[in-house]
């Protein structure tokens, strides 16, 4: 989708003059077949209403900065659905469910599993440094993913 149009569209729910709540974006194709967006809406739902301001400055900074821990903090933040400030394990497994669409629910379970495997000792949560620890591999291709590199999305 055209971000020009995108940002109409969201303006065009904005003027309607009331408080926008994650189902008023659901209108919006891009965001509607995005299976991150329950995740990223909730980030940004505080009694029921979209920080809408805060969503789009936070996004602003993901897509145009190039902090590589930044970006994995805003991610973390994200899939921290019930907002504690930890991973849990069933956050984890409904994030790779939605990613994914896969219904092997053994084999996500499992990949679910190795990660949390990866920490000093086997728990069903992670907190942020934790997940800084597990995620920030020196893969080039994940990193160029993570810094929105022109060259790695060849727009």
């Amino acid at each position: 989708m055209n971000p020009t149009h995108l940002a109409k569209e969201i303006e065009s729910l904005v003027k309607r003059g009331k408080k926008l709540k994650p189902k008023d974006l659901y209108v919006i194709s891009s965001i509607k077949e995005n299976p991150i967006a329950p995740f990223l809406l909730n980030r940004y739902t505080e009694d029921g209403n979209l920080l809408l301001k805060d969503l789009l400055v936070d996004l602003q900074n993901f897509v145009k900065g190039i902090d590589m821990n930044y970006k994995l903090s805003f991610l973390f933040k994200i899939y921290d659905y019930n907002k504690n400030g930890e991973i849990t394990n069933a956050e984890l497994f409904k994030l790779l469910e939605a990613i994914t669409g896969s219904k092997d629910v053994r084999s996500l379970q499992n990949l679910v599993d190795k990660v949390f495997l990866k920490l000093d000792e086997f728990k069903h949560t992670m907190n942020e440094e934790e997940f800084l620890k597990i995620v920030n591999i020196k893969n080039k291709n994940l990193k160029k993913f993570f810094i929105c590199d022109d060259k790695f999305f060849k727009l």
